[in-house]
């Protein structure tokens, strides 16, 4: 029986992105037992996934007696192929010998984000991650009906219910999040249009922005920030009319369900692999010499101005989010 590991330890959209690697492994070997290594607080994730039969957790800090217990366990399963999503020098202390390793592209990167240069054969054939990793797993020519699914506990979530919109205000990064003085700008506009109510997604870091946009009107908006699971998180986005977010977790679960919306790209570009894979979700963001500052974001503007995402106005992100709507609908919001 073959038995293959895959190594993702972070971060949340990374992990989705994932998702159809252990598909196309069952779909080729229905008897190949898929073991998947992440951190606890994005376990209860891809224990949700049918291909995947085994999870392993590791804390945010991993200590020596961590990694002697997760090497314990893998000697356990016996022999198994080791592949590792994500190449960094913390996955390399946990698998000093994987027998595959993601292609980082680092010198590109590098060109890109210091030279605003890549070679044009690069640019040309980047391909988003979630491909990368199909090929790292041996799927030479990986198709499109392969492209992530958002899965929760078995369950393959898909648009369809349009219950409310859903607004994500935070990010992993601050050169990821549109400002806070654009939110408060744009959620005025969108309550003027009318329509469902209005979910304020994210993590604690978002409460004291998620209760300011939601004392504008509280019988109609609710901040669920630092409130949510990521499984309820998950279901709240498949369930929305429409999603406005940054380059961030739940925008790949809102791409992954065919949730329509605005996308914004502030720090980071389309050649670093993580753009919305489908037509519903329409990408906001301005060609500016100074993009991409960062392949994964940074903690603040190096020019201190951060006009990649604070030149994208309240009015032009409503615009956006109305031709998204009638794409789907064949009516304004």
């Amino acid at each position: 029986m073959r038995q293959v590991v895959l190594l993702r330890l972070s971060a949340l959209g990374d992990i989705l992105l994932s998702e159809p690697v252990p598909r196309w492994l069952k779909d080729e070997d229905p008897s190949c037992q898929v073991v998947y290594v992440t951190r606890q607080r994005f376990a209860q994730v891809v224990r949700g996934w049918p291909a995947v039969d085994r999870v392993l957790a590791l804390p945010d800090r991993i200590s020596t007696e961590d990694l002697r217990t997760l090497r314990r366990d893998l000697k356990l399963l016996g022999p198994h192929s080791r592949v590792d999503l994500h190449n960094t020098l913390r996955s390399h202390r946990i698998w000093p010998r994987a027998h595959a390793r993601l292609p980082k592209h680092r010198l590109q990167k590098w060109l890109l984000v210091h030279g605003k240069a890549l070679p044009a054969s690069w640019r040309k054939d980047s391909m988003p991650v979630w491909r990368r990793y199909l090929e790292l797993a041996g799927c030479l020519n990986p198709s499109e009906h392969l492209h992530p699914r958002l899965v929760v506990q078995g369950e393959v979530l898909r648009h369809g219910a349009a219950r409310h919109d859903v607004l994500v205000p935070g990010a992993g990064f601050a050169t990821k999040a549109w400002p806070e003085a654009r939110w408060l700008d744009f959620l005025p506009l969108l309550l003027e249009r009318g329509g469902p109510p209005i979910l304020i997604l994210g993590g604690a870091g978002e409460q004291v922005l998620g209760r300011r946009l939601a004392a504008m009107d509280p019988a109609r908006v609710r901040s669920l920030c630092g409130e949510t699971s990521l499984e309820e998180s998950a279901r709240l986005v498949a369930q929305a009319r429409s999603v406005v977010c940054g380059d961030t977790g739940l925008l790949h679960m809102a791409d992954a369900a065919g949730v329509p919306g605005v996308a914004l790209f502030g720090s980071t570009t389309r050649e670093l692999g993580f753009y919305p894979l489908g037509q519903r979700l329409r990408v906001l963001e301005r060609e500016l010499p100074c993009r991409p500052c960062s392949h994964v974001g940074r903690v603040r503007c190096p020019l201190g101005h951060q006009d990649c995402l604070a030149g994208i106005s309240a009015r032009q992100v409503l615009e956006a989010l109305e031709l998204s709507l009638e794409r789907v609908e064949g009516t304004s919001c």
